[in-house]
């Protein structure tokens, strides 16, 4: 989940009234850069929540943990939502890359889409 300011101190909030649920989702704020890793297979999210750290971790960034404990397999197992943000900043993946564009005073987000161009077929 890419998200507005303060999108992870949100979830980081809200994560243990959640639990298990939560686990598979990383999320990202593009105004502060800070993120919330997920777990990506099914197998290991049974694995840590039925873990003595589950119960520690869930009221506070799991993050050290995870990256300490699967250092070795990261992109099987963890889910980054920063690994799609861009030299600029921005989502971008082979679709398409999205510009959050944050309007003050009252802190609003948009996003701008660029696709990539594609050759036109004439007949």
């Amino acid at each position: 989940m890419y998200g507005p300011p303060e999108l992870e101190k949100l979830f980081l909030g809200i994560r243990h009234r959640f639990g298990r649920k939560f686990l598979p989702f990383s999320v990202y704020s593009f105004t502060s850069c800070k993120k919330i890793l997920g777990i990506k297979r099914p197998e290991t999210i049974e694995k840590f929540a039925t873990s003595n750290v589950f119960l520690q971790s869930i009221y506070s960034d799991i993050n050290p943990y995870l990256e300490n404990q699967y250092f070795d397999s990261y992109e099987k197992e963890i889910n980054d939502a920063s690994l799609f943000i861009n030299s600029k900043g921005n989502y971008q993946d082979e679709d398409v890359e999205i510009i959050p564009v944050v309007m003050n005073p009252k802190p609003t987000l948009s996003y701008i889409c660029i696709f990539p161009k594609t050759k036109a077929k004439i007949s």
